[in-house]
């Protein structure tokens, strides 16, 4: 008896379908097929996960609803076989691999998490006409495919996909002209999957690096830099509402003068800053209009739980009474104070919190209210409070 250990025929599955030519509903998980005869097979719905078959011999086998999921066909041989309804999620085969003559109504390219098939191709209920099976899965060969599952920053990829034309430009033989977007599709389940075309003789693994690696790295970069200009923005509008504060103790305590400065520091922020809202009533300014608002959105912190919730708003009703007592002449810092403060909370609502952001809003809000403390004294150490329960560091 001959040994057949170290061979193909030491998995008894394998026996069985190359001596009998029959796997129709088999179990062929991960079996190793390389090399193997199966020139017309019955394969029917067999299951073919991960299995080897470089080099194998499928011509005119039929594979009807066959799952060929992650199965190697490198260089295998699949003239006229029937493929029809066949899951092909991840199937790898190269240049080398026959398609010609293949027979297949419609194949699937994904399975559900209850494997169910999706994906189908063609789409709809079309079904492939002479050669467009082939034509579909040669032409795929030369793409590189890149999933965004969470949306796409195409700032981000447009850089990326420069990084790979530049790539090949370098080698200075004009194979830059074969790299274009040859697709951009979006999926049932919301993904988006862009297909780009590669040269022949690219190497698909690396450049599919080079797209994820660069497109991750241009992403963060412009992340950092929109950080930076929020910062820049946020440091810019502390720094104009303490210039108002300064500039309405000089001034006359006049409506006019109010809404002068206000739209100074509208102007001079980008139109981005604060708006103040409430009754101007001659020289009386009802600050508790601007922490209003801000206390009826309360619920939506993320950062608090009932009590610390109910905690702030008592702390926002204390500063406004405390706000309220702000001598006249001081008037326009208390309304300052209360708008500060509005925007500090309102911040803090953000989802996912920018604790930058939250910091400076802080310290602009700290600021004004030390030029309050000689004449409102609670309202510096409400706003201490304030701070230190919304969790800024």
């Amino acid at each position: 008896m001959a040994h057949v250990t170290g061979t193909i025929l030491a998995d008894r599955r394998v026996r069985n379908l190359l001596v009998s030519g029959e796997g129709a509903g088999a179990d062929l998980d991960h079996a190793d097929l390389n090399g193997a005869w199966l020139a017309g097979a019955n394969l029917r719905g067999a299951r073919l996960c991960d299995a080897e078959l470089t080099g194998a011999d499928l011509s005119g086998a039929d594979l009807t609803d066959a799952d060929l999921s992650r199965a190697v066909l490198i260089g295998a041989e699949l003239t006229g076989a029937t493929l029809s309804g066949a899951l092909l999620e991840g199937w790898n085969i190269d240049t080398a691999t026959r398609l010609d003559g293949v027979v297949a109504d419609y194949v699937y390219l994904e399975s559900g998490p209850k494997g169910e098939r999706r994906e189908r191709r063609p789409q709809g209920e079309g079904t492939f006409g002479p050669g467009d099976f082939s034509t579909l899965f040669k032409r795929a060969l030369k793409t590189v495919d890149l999933i965004f599952r969470n949306g796409i920053d195409w700032d981000a990829f447009r850089a990326a996909f420069d990084d790979l034309h530049a790539y090949y430009a370098d080698f200075g033989d004009g194979r830059e002209r074969e790299v274009r977007v040859q697709s951009i599709e979006n999926t049932d389940d919301g993904r988006l999957i862009i297909r780009i075309a590669v040269p022949d003789q690219a190497d698909k693994d690396a450049d599919y690096r080079r797209l994820t690696g660069g497109y991750e790295q241009h992403l963060a970069a412009l992340e950092a830099a929109h950080q930076r200009d929020l910062l820049e923005s946020e440091r810019r509008h502390n720094a104009e509402l303490v210039r108002m504060i300064d500039a309405v103790r000089a001034q006359p305590l006049t409506i006019h003068n109010i809404v002068q400065n206000a739209r100074e520091t509208d102007q001079m922020t980008g139109g981005d800053s604060i708006h103040q809202s409430g009754n101007f009533s001659g020289s009386n300014i009802n600050v508790k209009s601007s922490l209003t608002q801000v206390s009826q959105a309360i619920g939506t912190l993320p950062g608090l739980d009932e009590s610390g919730r109910r905690q702030l708003s008592d702390l926002l009703s204390e500063l406004a009474d405390a706000l309220a007592q702000t001598p006249p002449e001081r008037a326009q810092e208390a309304a300052a104070v209360a708008v500060l403060t509005a925007d500090l909370v309102d911040k803090a609502r953000a989802a996912p919190p920018n604790p930058p952001l939250l910091r400076i809003s802080a310290e602009g809000v700290l600021k004004a209210a030390k030029s309050l403390a000689e004449t409102a004294t609670p309202v510096l150490n409400i706003l201490e409070k304030v701070v230190g329960l919304l969790g800024v560091q």
